[in-house]
């Protein structure tokens, strides 16, 4: 899961590259994840994805055959992803299980997963927000810039909730529900990858019947997307038990997304 970058103050330290005293001012959590870090040819980017897929970041090299060996896993990887009619979901299966495998053989380096995972998505939110430098953003159309990327007509497998609460409880369930729970426990602990993102919304009531947004003087939104897998489907049932398993807190899920656990009180 990724979530929104916070403002950082500027730190005066030694820098570990030129070990001088120098002002380094804050990064949104992309570009801090590439610096430093590997490169291929001048590609930080480059140089992060090569690692992922655990491909030799020395290229070109002196060695012609590790050039070629990296050229043919390209190849592979290329053959293996257009082979199937929709490309974004080949890709997404593909990163899933290469996350899986990075956490599970080589869990000395969680820039190779779950971190991987978080770093790209919150790269990719900042682009189109435009918050790429630190700043804030007062953009309203993310929603229909992430929907213009030119997704399958049939869609993508995934799984959705969205949880109401009022503001007294909400951030209490945020902190100990999803933060210690499902992403320590299940995501970091357990090694279940999720792509995907958690997005927190603050609205005012409303007076229609059936709406979620029933607190005063505030409803908190809480929404976790994500793609699925068998990794999501635990992570997504463990979401919705725990918003019903507490008695302190009073959440209303939305009815078009997962509310199956829902039981009749009344």
């Amino acid at each position: 899961m990724a979530a929104a970058p916070a403002e950082a103050p500027c730190q005066l330290r030694r820098c570990a590259t030129c070990r001088n005293r120098v002002a380094h001012r804050w990064r949104p959590p992309l570009k801090a994840s590439l610096w430093p870090g590997n490169t291929v040819g001048n590609s930080k980017l480059a140089g992060r994805i090569f690692d992922f897929l655990g491909w030799s970041t020395a290229v070109p090299s002196i060695n012609i055959s590790d050039d070629i060996n990296v050229a043919n896993q390209a190849g592979k990887l290329i053959s293996f992803l257009t082979q199937y009619p929709h490309l974004m979901a080949s890709l997404f299966g593909t990163i899933n299980v290469q996350a899986i495998a990075n956490m599970l053989n080589a869990s000395g380096h969680p820039a190779r997963g779950l971190q991987f995972l978080g770093d790209t998505l919150s790269g990719f939110l900042d682009a189109i927000q435009g918050t790429v430098d630190g700043k804030n953003s007062d953009r309203t159309d993310v929603a229909h810039r992430v929907g213009a990327i030119g997704w399958p007509d049939s869609g993508l497998p995934g799984r959705g909730i969205e949880i109401a609460l009022p503001p007294e409880s909400a951030f209490t369930y945020l902190q100990t529900a999803l933060f210690d729970l499902i992403l320590q426990q299940e995501m970091v602990e357990r090694r279940r990858p999720l792509i995907g993102y958690l997005s927190i919304r603050v609205v005012p009531p409303t007076s229609a019947l059936l709406g979620m947004q029933q607190f005063s003087p505030y409803s908190i939104m809480i929404e976790v997307v994500g793609y699925r897998s068998p990794e999501a489907n635990v992570i997504f049932d463990r979401i919705q038990s725990s918003a019903f398993g507490r008695r302190e807190i009073d959440a209303m899920l939305h009815w078009g997304l997962e509310n199956d656990q829902r039981k009749l009180e009344r």
